[in-house]
């Protein structure tokens, strides 16, 4: 009778370890491909940068530039975006991080309305 209660727990355990490692690897997958995503978004950007540089002999002073000239399309939903110039002729700083709102009571703390 022991000995069927010690392999019952022996194989929760061996099941429990399992699952605990599976959702371990899917965590990990999902950070990668979070931060595979930001380089993305920020080779994406900056290949546009330096294709007005390479056109127009400057980098552009922000992104609205980019949008309306060059058709840069921003993920604004995804991203927050943070672009710095120093000068024309030397490249930007460029900063994108993940976009976070808060929702509480149909309002996004962003300073959208929830619709």
């Amino acid at each position: 009778m022991k000995l069927h209660k010690i392999q019952k727990y022996l194989s929760m355990v061996i099941i429990l370890s399992f699952l605990l490692l599976l959702l371990s690897h899917t965590i990990d997958i999902m950070e990668e491909k979070s931060k595979l995503s930001f380089e993305q978004e920020y080779d994406r950007v900056m290949l546009y940068a330096v294709q007005c540089y390479a056109t127009e002999g400057k980098y552009p002073s922000n992104l609205e530039y980019l949008e309306k000239n060059y058709g840069l399309n921003l993920r604004r939903d995804y991203f927050d975006y943070f672009y710095d110039t120093f000068s024309s002729n030397l490249r930007p700083d460029i900063i994108i991080s993940e976009k976070i709102t808060y929702r509480d009571n149909n309002i996004l703390f962003n300073g959208d309305k929830d619709d």
